[in-house]
């Protein structure tokens, strides 16, 4: 009997090798194999957009690969025009056309061979022939207790009551709306940020007019990073368990 730690991968179906002092001694049967755990998709955004295709959106997860795996996102049963792995927990994907709208389909990851399940949270509507954009962004950071007015810049936010709100990091719930949305015309909105921890957050607008826009790439928004500034206690006995108080700021409200 012996153990070992797997290294980071991705896929099913792997055969462990046994080798003892550099020789091979056995390899495990079809049926012992091992399998990494399979992507999971937890969030889409934005969730509408144009049945001609050609949107780009942000697919949120886990196990993505802990470095570019080549993934293949899906949209229904067609593969995305482009996909591009971001990190183990986002990938971005072009959209296909589909044929006729409006329609509620899946949204779905493939990496070495594994897929993603099919959740509620994971579904894209083709719908409107024309979507909001966002461009840029002035003020792009902020401290984690929020406040401060973030300006959104693009086209289609609508004549008036858009509502805009910060992605939150993987796992950590849906995106948080902002504090209070101002809207200035149909082409610039302000954000005054909401309390959060996080970096490369996208910016989502919805407008009464048209289907939802998100921040890609660049064009993103980050909480000030935490900040150790004090340790209770800098030496203990190397069994462990002893309770440490960490101080500092930036670690988030909740």
């Amino acid at each position: 009997r012996c153990g070992a730690r797997p290294p980071p991968g991705g896929g099913g179906g792997k055969r462990l090798r046994v080798v003892i002092d550099g020789k091979y001694a056995a390899e495990s049967p079809p049926s012992a194999s091992f399998s990494y755990s399979a992507p999971r998709v937890v969030a889409v955004t934005p969730g509408t957009g144009d049945s001609q295709g050609g949107s780009r959106i942000l697919v949120q997860g886990k196990n993505f690969g802990l470095t570019d795996s080549n993934p293949v996102a899906f949209v229904g049963p067609t593969r995305c025009e482009a996909t591009s792995w971001t990190d183990d927990a986002a990938v971005t994907c072009v959209t296909p056309p589909w044929t006729a709208g409006p329609v509620v389909v899946p949204v779905s990851v493939e990496v070495y061979g594994q897929r993603s399940a099919e959740t509620p949270q994971a579904v894209y509507q083709f719908g409107s022939a024309k979507a909001a954009t966002i461009t840029s962004l002035a003020w792009t950071r902020a401290p984690t207790d929020g406040g401060f007015t973030i300006t959104i810049f693009g086209s289609l936010f609508g004549q008036a009551g858009a509502a805009a709100s910060l992605a939150r990091p993987p796992g950590a719930g849906p995106p948080a709306p902002c504090e209070r949305t101002t809207w200035v015309s149909e082409s610039k909105v302000l954000c005054t940020a909401p309390p959060g921890v996080g970096a490369h957050l996208p910016v989502t607008v919805q407008s009464r007019d048209f289907p939802a826009a998100s921040s890609f790439g660049s064009v993103s928004f980050d909480y000030d990073a935490p900040e150790v500034t004090a340790v209770s206690h800098t030496a203990g006995a190397i069994g462990g368990g002893m309770r440490l108080t960490v101080t500092g700021f930036g670690f988030g409200t909740e």
